[in-house]
């Protein structure tokens, strides 16, 4: 054997001798959490609901029959798949009672019969077991959030209908994944995809109904973000183009590393709806608050079908389950969010420890290299690996960068123009 190929050879025993005893680790890691550790579960939401009721409505009389939120309108979009049908499946069986609306906002019509029709059939079974029977509407309001103009269509169906509308879930939601590195992919108006989904036809459809939540005597907003936001730094949401565009908005999305352009894609719009929820704060003293959910096993990361989905929906916090927490944590907190000091304030609601160390990431680059990328994405794989050993439920802060009332102004003022047509 010749010098040369005796080093490769032991350069590869070094490596080998390094990885599979890490490979083992998190295979032992992988198989305790599956086969041995259980699920936190998801706790019974009507005392918490009891407890907002008591909080904000201490002299509504409550029929006992029926979940504490009586006579509520919630809307929520993304409602027939994911995190959205969990949402709106715990709303009617132990949050909303009597006379309260479920305004569930979809794509697909047919998907949005689909559940309503579970969700009636569940009251009927109700009425024959001699159970308690919840009397919630359900409506039905198609939108596909890849078009502004359907967007619009969907609000002003809302706006003709209703006189309030008491809690906006602004959930719907993508993520281009693998095949977003190759082909970029636009909506209807031009905008990259996962930013005009997620973020800017939401930002449309919340500054449409303001006039239905200011009628609300505590309207709150609530963005379903995610702790990815810490990936960017928001100089893609700056119109410092040429053109006055945003980075972030145009084909691709992002300036960088194409292996991670979909991560940023995904980060940018999460950390866009955050921004957007402090400037209603600011503006309009709506409170508007954001949640990370954590890994839930939705189709956000490969379909359904797949070996990837199967082996990722063992790890993740079940659709119904704890994922859930977050969402349900912000929406009926009575710990009023702390309007006095917007630099310092708590709003961003988690349910499992996820190492994203300000003072870190005020050191880490957001450039062409992929340096603070990688520190986000090996964080995300440690939260999946531990998520279940370490669920928590409160609220924290946000990225450093989310805070910047600049930065919040800015997209504000830009969005605002990006939308005019439709307002």
């Amino acid at each position: 054997m010749s010098r040369t190929q005796s080093s490769q050879t032991n350069t590869f025993r070094r490596i080998v001798s390094w990885f599979l005893p890490l490979l083992v680790l998190v295979g032992a890691i992988v198989f305790r959490l599956v086969f041995v550790v259980p699920q936190p579960e998801l706790e019974d939401l009507r005392p918490h609901a009891l407890e907002y009721m008591k909080h904000y409505f201490p002299t509504q009389s409550l029929d006992s029959q029926s979940p504490p939120l009586q006579g509520f309108v919630v809307a929520v979009t993304g409602c027939t798949s994911g995190i959205g049908l969990g949402i709106v499946r715990k709303l009617y069986s132990e949050v909303l009672g009597a006379n309260s609306t479920i305004i569930a906002i979809s794509r697909s019509h047919k998907k949005l019969e689909k559940l309503k029709k579970e969700l009636l059939s569940q009251q009927n079974n109700a009425k024959e077991s001699a159970a308690d029977v919840n009397h919630v509407a359900i409506d039905l309001v198609v939108a596909d959030f890849t078009d502004l103009t359907s967007v619009a269509k969907a609000s002003e169906q809302i706006l003709s209908k209703y006189e309030r509308v008491d809690f906006l879930l602004n959930n719907a939601g993508l993520h281009t994944g693998m095949p977003g590195m190759f082909h970029f992919q636009d909506t209807e108006q031009g905008y990259e995809i996962t930013f005009g989904v997620n973020y800017l036809a939401h930002f449309l459809l919340t500054e449409r109904l303001l006039p239905l939540l200011q009628k609300s005597q505590h309207p709150k907003v609530i963005q379903i973000s995610s702790r990815f936001h810490f990936g960017v730094d928001g100089s893609d949401l700056k119109n410092e183009n040429m053109d006055g565009s945003l980075t972030a908005a145009q084909p691709g999305g992002s300036h960088g590393f194409f292996i991670f352009r979909t991560q940023r894609q995904y980060a940018n719009s999460k950390l866009a709806q955050i921004l957007h929820a402090r400037s209603l704060q600011r503006k309009y003293g709506i409170e508007a608050v954001s949640v990370c959910p954590t890994w839930v096993g939705t189709q956000i990361v490969a379909s359904s079908e797949s070996v990837m989905h199967s082996i990722f929906s063992m790890l993740a916090f079940p659709l119904d389950g704890f994922g859930l927490s977050s969402v349900f944590h912000a929406m009926l907190d009575v710990s009023s969010v702390d309007n006095s000091d917007p630099t310092t304030r708590k709003d961003f609601y988690v349910n499992s420890v996820m190492e994203c160390s300000e003072l870190l990431i005020k050191f880490l680059p957001y450039s062409i290299l992929p340096v603070r990328d990688f520190f986000i994405q090996a964080s995300s794989i440690m939260a999946l690996l531990t998520q279940r050993l370490r669920p928590i439920r409160e609220a924290q802060p946000s990225s450093p960068e989310s805070y910047d009332e600049h930065l919040q102004d800015v997209l504000y003022k830009w969005s605002h123009n990006a939308v005019s047509k439709w307002l």
